[in-house]
C-alpha cells in the first residue's frame, strides 16, 4: 500500500480575511486528525499569489479518498469550506516514490 499525498491549490473568497480563514482552519484540523490515515499536514500561501496550498500526507489514497466523502458534510469543515472560491480548487493524489527527513536544524 502506497502512501499518498493530496495536494489542494485554492483561493480564499474575495470578501475573506486571512484571519477569519486561519480561525476556521483550526476546525478543519480537528477534522483532519480524527480521519484515519492522516499523517502529516501542512498549509502554505503562495509569495507571487493568493494561492493556498494545502499538502496532506495519507497512509494510502483510499483513506485519503474517505476523509474527502466527509469533508463537505462535516461541521468541523464548514467554515473552512465556506472561506474558498470554489472555482479556484484544484486537488490532486500523488503516490510518494522517495522521501527524504531532515534531521539537522542548518
Amino acid at each position: 500500500m502506497a502512501r499518498t499525498v493530496e495536494i489542494v491549490h485554492f483561493k480564499l473568497k474575495e470578501n475573506v480575511k486571512e484571519s477569519d480563514f486561519l480561525k476556521s482552519n483550526d476546525q478543519f484540523e480537528k477534522f483532519l486528525y480524527q480521519q484515519p490515515g492522516m499523517l502529516y499536514r501542512s498549509l502554505c500561501k503562495s509569495n507571487s499569489s493568493a494561492t493556498y496550498i494545502d499538502i496532506v500526507y495519507w497512509q494510502s489514497l483510499d483513506q485519503a479518498q474517505l476523509a474527502q466523502k466527509f469533508f463537505l458534510d462535516s461541521e468541523l469543515c464548514i467554515e473552512f469550506i465556506k472561506c474558498i472560491e470554489k472555482d479556484s480548487v484544484i486537488l490532486d493524489h500523488l503516490d510518494i516514490l522517495a522521501q527524504s527527513q531532515c534531521d539537522s536544524q542548518t
